[in-house]
């Protein structure tokens, strides 16, 4: 596969094995300090950074289409499902194709990682509608999950667990664990065409486009009715009449489980409040927008691929933080923010363009780095530019070290990369006559310098810096999930409606904690 670095790859010193320049993401600086970046400092920074292109076909075929694009949870790999029938994996860290996997009996699309990182589901094309459990490293098949006699829209992992879910045009909502191959339930719904876990896992929403709404249920009472029914014609009428009852596109959850995004084909997305269902904005897409089909749409081939008749895993997607929605559109992705003021029409148009030359059909943000990538024919990269990130307001500090004698004044360099990294590198230290060190901290704004003595300042002053990089900014923070249901109630909808509820610390990682579920589960019983 063909790749084409952009105007920021950074080039590295030694090439690996196939040749392709790393782009050196990583999360971390030295010592496993956190990354510094907030996405609201460099969203508006992104720029297309490394371009995939698949081989020209022997037989002339034309380019196949990507389906669908998804992370594994460390968000070390991303996995591609195209038209062609084949699906390629890619290494985020360094920016290089991995390896390609072919399903030419059964297709595929709607591929998504499982927990780990090796193993992968995917959705079937030909011969039947059979969803298929492999692992990666050698191709082989564990197990089919057999049931739907239609051809299934979407697929959803639970964020914490070995389940699944899968919905189809058979009308049924499939529940599923990857040990077993029979389903772990049914729902008879109609068209229920997108699902969606929530953050915590809790519960999930189910979008039924004919019907206009969004269904949400208790995951461990997914028998029952619904706890909560969104009624999207009612609430989105006044904004968008074309796309109430069609062509929705994607379904999903914000980081703190309070919005849930629903994707159209049309001229914007709506933004639902999750507890309540009313309309909190319309994301008014700008012209240009991308054709892909909506889940569950038929449409003939009339001879061949083209844009208009494969599907999409979505053009739209939240960032890990929850506050910004990325949108695709024909030539570039455009971003939302959703903590601007709507006015009484609740639209919200966008607040960064982001142009490039190619169709942006499919959007996908990685849950762990500041990366995201776009796809059409070809799968684009994208990385903040290093030389446009700015730095935090309160860290815009100038270090200045002088010493006895009239020796020279030297800066350090605030080192940002691709890598997002913020460190500190000394050019040189200023030493007195004394043998002491002279360090004069002054910010911008203030007209002395105030002066430390000691020996071996430098660390000290390294450490002062670090401690407000530290304390100032915050990566992809997650905020809490819902509350699970106590006392064996079941209240509507099934968790807390507080929103200034605090039960759940804002820190822990539930993806990282896999005896999270249980201990919480426990304590509910109590």
């Amino acid at each position: 596969m063909a790749s084409t670095p952009m105007d920021i790859d950074r080039v590295e010193s030694a090439s690996p094995a196939n040749g392709t320049p790393s782009l050196y993401i990583a999360r971390t600086l030295a010592h496993n300090l956190p990354s510094t970046s907030a996405v609201p400092d460099i969203v508006a920074n992104f720029r297309p950074t490394k371009l995939f292109k698949r081989d020209e076909a022997k037989d002339s075929r034309s380019q196949p289409y990507v389906l669908s694009l998804d992370y594994d949870d460390p968000g070390e790999l991303l996995m591609t499902s195209e038209s062609d029938e084949a699906i390629q994996i890619y290494k985020i860290r360094e920016g290089r194709h991995d390896k390609q996997l072919l399903s030419k009996k059964y297709g595929v699309k709607l591929a998504k990682f499982t927990r780990n990182s090796s193993s992968i589901i995917y959705a079937s094309t030909k011969q039947n509608d059979a969803i298929r459990y492999l692992t990666t490293h050698d191709n082989a098949f564990i197990r089919y999950f057999e049931g739907h006699e239609g051809a299934v829209t979407n697929l959803a992992m639970h964020p914490g667990s070995d389940d699944f879910i899968s919905c189809s045009k058979d009308n049924t909502v499939r529940l599923w664990n990857t040990g077993t191959k029979n389903a772990t339930g049914v729902l008879h719904l109609n068209t229920p065409y997108l699902a969606a876990f929530d953050p915590s896992g809790q519960v999930f929403a189910v979008g039924s486009p004919s019907a206009g709404q969004v269904l949400i249920y208790d995951h461990r009472n997914f028998d029952k009715a619904p706890v909560s029914m969104f009624d999207v014609v009612e609430s989105c009428a006044s904004v968008d009449t074309d796309q109430l009852m069609k062509g929705w596109t994607k379904l999903e959850f914000s980081n703190d489980g309070k919005t849930i995004l629903l994707g159209t084909k049309g001229g914007g997305h709506f933004l639902l409040d999750s507890f309540k269902g009313h309309l909190k904005a319309y994301l008014q897409k700008p012209e240009g927008r991308t054709n892909r089909m909506a889940p569950g749409e038929d449409t003939a081939m009339n001879g061949g691929w083209n844009s208009t008749n494969v599907e999409s895993s979505g053009d739209c997607c939240f960032t890990p933080d929850g506050r910004f929605v990325i949108g695709g559109t024909k030539q570039g992705v455009v971003v939302w923010d959703t903590l601007a003021h709507v006015g009484e029409n609740k639209t919200l148009s966008p607040t960064h363009t982001i142009e490039d030359l190619r169709q942006a059909a499919v959007v996908a943000f990685n849950p762990r780095f500041n990366f995201f990538a776009t796809a059409d024919q070809e799968v684009m990269f994208w990385l903040p530019d290093p030389h446009a990130l700015q730095l935090p307001r309160d860290l815009s500090s100038e270090l200045k070290w002088d010493g006895d004698g009239g020796n020279r004044k030297v800066c350090p360099t605030f080192v940002t990369s691709c890598s997002n990294q913020i460190g500190l590198k000394f050019k040189n230290r200023a030493r007195s006559l004394s043998g002491h060190d002279h360090c004069f901290l002054s910010h911008l704004d203030s007209r002395e310098p105030r002066a430390f003595k000691g020996v071996g300042l430098t660390l000290l002053a390294e450490l002062v810096v670090l401690i407000k990089i530290l304390t100032s900014i915050v990566v992809h923070e997650r905020t809490k999930p819902y509350n699970v249901v106590r006392n064996n109630a079941q209240p509507t909808p099934p968790h807390s409606t507080d929103p200034n509820d605090n039960t759940f610390p804002s820190h822990t990682h539930i993806a990282d904690d896999p005896g999270y579920y249980s201990r919480r589960r426990d304590k509910s019983r109590q």
